[in-house]
């Protein structure tokens, strides 16, 4: 999390936040990078040379001690104003946010309440910075230009993560993936004593369970998604017909098309609505003939990936 690199000792930074973002911009919103005297220190905003004259110019505002928050649009596509000299056609606004000591103490709560589970706003606009209750009297809301000024609201701790429910050697590839894509990895098994569970170093938990209370574990939510890959038919036909019974945006199944045919059967047969059965990505993954527990990994991100652009669209 971009939130822990922010140094404790009082030195200036420029934190850099894509807030809005159109067409083929490199920079989605919600993208960040924490940038010193010296240059960047962590993530991004989209590369390039977009990335690069803004960050130049970030250096140079904080050797000269002009630290302000203001925003910053990038057109990209060259002969215009505000280009970034980049053709890739799209537009996106930065907002430069300074990191300074007299606010140390607000930048240490919102990284002490990174930390936690609980989620929480922060409300950045031409007057600075606020971290807020996420309540119905405060909720996330996209840039808002006007001609007072400007703000844009984001969740914090809004992670993504991914429950794995099967540490085998899958499960341990398909942790390292989702961990390099940033998810929060979640990795839940019913066997106490297996070497691909112990020597899983890309989870961010780790939890024997029982199956039949797999409820405890996995929260609803919007963030949720769940691959099921355990050793047995009936295993994962107990998951499942607890997980029908709550809303998650994507849960896969890693089987073949005869076990998940007879289980589905089965689930129709205990009353599980054949709407979720239906929602179910099951076979787990893209097709692309995988084979290796990576490329099984790689074709469960890929799915993910693709999901989650298509329910943007929608939206």
């Amino acid at each position: 999390m971009i939130w822990n690199k922010i140094p404790t000792l009082p030195t200036p930074l420029y934190l850099l936040l894509v807030v809005e973002s159109t067409g083929s911009a490199p920079g989605r919103v919600g993208f960040k990078m924490l940038v010193d005297e010296n240059g960047p220190i962590d993530g991004s905003i989209g590369g390039g040379v977009m990335e690069y004259n803004l960050v130049e110019m970030a250096k140079e505002r904080i050797r000269a001690k002009e630290m302000d928050i203001f925003i910053k649009k990038q057109v990209h596509r060259q002969g215009l104003e505000d280009s970034s000299g980049m053709i890739c056609s799209g537009e996106q606004t930065i907002a430069f946010v300074p990191i300074v000591e007299k606010d140390q103490a607000l930048w240490k709560k919102i990284a002490d309440q990174a930390a936690t589970q609980k989620t929480f706003l922060i409300r950045y606009s031409d007057e600075g910075v606020e971290l807020l209750p996420h309540d119905k009297n405060n909720t996330p809301s996209p840039f808002c230009p006007n001609e007072k000024g400007w703000s844009y609201t984001e969740p914090l701790n809004d992670q993504k993560r991914i429950y794995i429910i099967g540490a085998g050697h899958v499960g341990a590839a398909t942790s390292q993936l989702f961990n390099l894509l940033g998810f929060k990895v979640i990795v839940l098994d019913n066997r106490p004593d297996i070497n691909t569970l112990e020597n899983n170093r890309y989870a961010n938990e780790v939890h024997i369970v029982d199956y039949r209370q797999i409820l405890q574990y996995i929260p609803e939510s919007p963030q949720a998604h769940i691959a099921i890959m355990t050793t047995k038919f009936t295993e994962d036909q107990i998951i499942l017909q607890q997980l029908s019974t709550r809303e998650y945006p994507y849960i896969g199944v890693l089987g073949s098309k005869t076990k998940l045919t007879k289980m589905f059967a089965n689930l129709k047969k205990k009353g599980v609505p054949t709407t979720f059965i239906e929602a179910l990505h099951a076979p787990i993954g893209l097709k692309i003939s995988s084979q290796t527990p990576m490329e099984i990994a790689v074709s469960i991100a890929g799915e993910v990936i693709k999901f989650h652009q298509i329910l943007d669209k929608k939206n």
